[in-house]
């Protein structure tokens, strides 16, 4: 239920942890990553400055409270020591919908000025997803559905509309593709419905 936009031409990534993005020069990164619940930033980053987490990093000034949008925010810059030189450090805290999220942004000491406005803007971009955002999402999932007497796997594809090409369907439900499937055999496919818990009817 939010969106964040990273700076235009970033190598972006998806991981358990976070998802955020790395400048072409790979001299800048910014991430998103959920901190844990909670309604309060400024309770969340004291909870994180006083963590193993925040080890070697000082700020220049105590977090500052903003807002973006309707949202409760805190922001914060400082350095921080690591193996590889010292990093510049963009932090903000921000509430939303129970939890607390923090966006982080580091870039190398001498590149603070370049990427600075980058880390603001991403933050800033932080926002509830708009009921026609979330409409359009649409993802895969695996789904069940019931074969015909005779029935090949491309004609059940075709009717079910699979997203799984036949060699992969076959190799999904241990079966040969040119075999011939029973009358009622369940058969995994791959179909697209919205993300947005509205499942659609299952393929028969």
């Amino acid at each position: 239920d939010l969106t964040l936009r990273f700076p235009e031409g970033w190598e972006t990534r998806n991981t358990r942890a976070a998802v955020g993005a790395i400048s072409p020069n790979r001299d800048g990164q910014v991430s998103l990553e959920l901190q844990g619940k909670g309604e309060d930033p400024q309770a969340a980053a004291q909870e994180f400055l006083a963590s193993d987490d925040a080890i070697g990093l000082g700020l220049d000034a105590p977090p500052q409270p903003i807002r973006l949008g309707q949202l409760e925010a805190l922001r914060a810059t400082g350095s921080a020591r690591t193996p590889g030189g010292p990093l510049r450090v963009h932090l903000t805290w921000i509430a939303y919908g129970g939890n607390i999220f923090r966006v982080t942004g580091l870039a190398a000491s001498g590149l603070a000025a370049r990427y600075e406005g980058l880390f603001r803007s991403t933050a800033r971009s932080f926002r509830p997803m708009t009921p026609q955002e979330r409409e359009s999402i649409r993802e895969t999932r695996v789904r069940i559905a019931t074969a015909q007497a005779g029935e090949s796997l491309g004609a059940l594809s075709a009717r079910t509309h699979n997203h799984w090409d036949v060699q992969q369907t076959a190799v999904m439900n241990d079966v040969f593709a040119d075999t011939p499937l029973d009358d009622a055999q369940r058969v995994k496919i791959a179909v697209s419905e919205h993300y947005a818990g509205e499942t659609e009817p299952a393929p028969r």
